[in-house]
């Protein structure tokens, strides 16, 4: 049953359906695949399987429009997984990552909001910059022993460095008639930044009721799941935030402790009961519906890849970390930017 094979070649090609898509993808999807073999400590002969896999669906499918990328990602990294019985390659690297993230965080809040003593909307531009900067922590694209060596240095000047694509104004503008913000997480550790976005949010809006956290179902590389989120307390420690500092006077309506939810996507395997990305299909395409009051903030390449033809108002938050993408997006490679689509 080569299930990589079969469900990867059954992904929408549609790029409203199934995400992005180039010929250019194809060599950094093989050592994708080489990568993830590695991190899982597969034997040469289950790389040789996984490897044969992925170069069969490739060679079957339209090239002229292929299968997502995301798809081809997460269908190869349940084979890995089926092939070695490791369900998790990046398991050990994303506890690393939160281990060492955290307090680079917490020193970061410090220096902006005690240190600067940055409030409002200043801190919440600078906590943008940082989040899109946070964005390099991926292990698909980068080496973790260097990204991670550098780390604070980067951090902390990344607060001070202007992004050169920014919809800042009008990120604030949706904001501040919003009470509700849907919010697509990327990588590990990388979330920990992120979670200095939503406490700046909070702090400059403090209308807004309700946070929805959107996890991956399932390991993906290094993307953040809901066991991932929760061993970090995400949920929690936004929460206590909240209560601990209200913001003071609260607008007429508005809660001291706002509601924090996890929402759980698939990314593409069958029994969990659709694929992700499909932005057309539910749940997916409730959560990036427009409605009153709601903003929807996508982190990473990842999701923007999946979601960035869904035309629907979607703020993107990332580090443009390959060139095709980059063209795309209409930045330069390795910009961080913030724009709506």
């Amino acid at each position: 049953d080569n299930s990589f094979v079969s469900h990867a070649a059954a992904c929408p090609p549609d790029l409203e359906e199934g995400g992005f898509y180039s010929l250019k993808c194809i060599p950094c999807l093989a050592k994708g695949a080489l990568t993830q073999c590695g991190f899982a400590n597969a034997t040469h002969e289950q790389t040789a399987i996984c490897l044969r896999d992925f170069m069969t669906t490739l060679s079957e499918v339209a090239w002229d429009q292929g299968p997502s990328t995301v798809s081809v990602s997460s269908s190869l990294r349940a084979r890995v997984a089926q092939v070695t019985g490791v369900p998790d390659a990046y398991a050990a690297l994303k506890e690393m990552s939160s281990r060492l993230v955290e307090p680079i965080a917490n020193d970061l809040w410090h220096h902006l909001t005690v240190t600067r003593g940055l409030s409002g909307l200043e801190l919440l531009h600078a906590c943008c910059r940082v989040a899109a900067t946070g964005n390099l922590i991926d292990f698909g694209a980068f080496d973790p022993a260097e990204m991670m060596a550098d780390l604070p240095r980067v951090m902390f000047a990344a607060a001070e460095d202007p992004l050169r694509h920014s919809a800042f104004p009008q990120l604030c503008e949706e904001l501040a008639g919003a009470t509700e913000i849907v919010i697509f997480l990327d990588n590990v550790g990388e979330h920990l930044f992120d979670l200095l976005l939503l406490k700046a949010v909070r702090l400059a809006f403090p209308a807004i009721g309700r946070f929805r956290i959107v996890v991956k179902r399932a390991p993906l590389l290094n993307d953040v799941t809901r066991a991932d989120a929760e061993a970090t307390r995400f949920k929690e420690r936004l929460q206590e935030f909240c209560a601990a500092e209200p913001a003071r006077p609260l607008p007429a309506g508005a809660v001291e402790v706002p509601q924090v939810e996890y929402v759980e996507l698939s990314h593409g395997e069958p029994h969990q009961g659709g694929v992700w990305p499909r932005a057309h299909l539910e749940p997916t395409l409730s959560l990036t519906s427009p409605a009153p009051g709601k903003v929807v903030i996508s982190k990473g390449q990842g999701n923007a890849e999946a979601l960035l033809r869904a035309g629907r108002g979607i703020f993107f938050l990332l580090m443009s970390k390959c060139p095709v993408f980059a063209n795309v997006l209409g930045v330069e490679f390795k910009e961080r930017v913030l724009v709506r689509r």
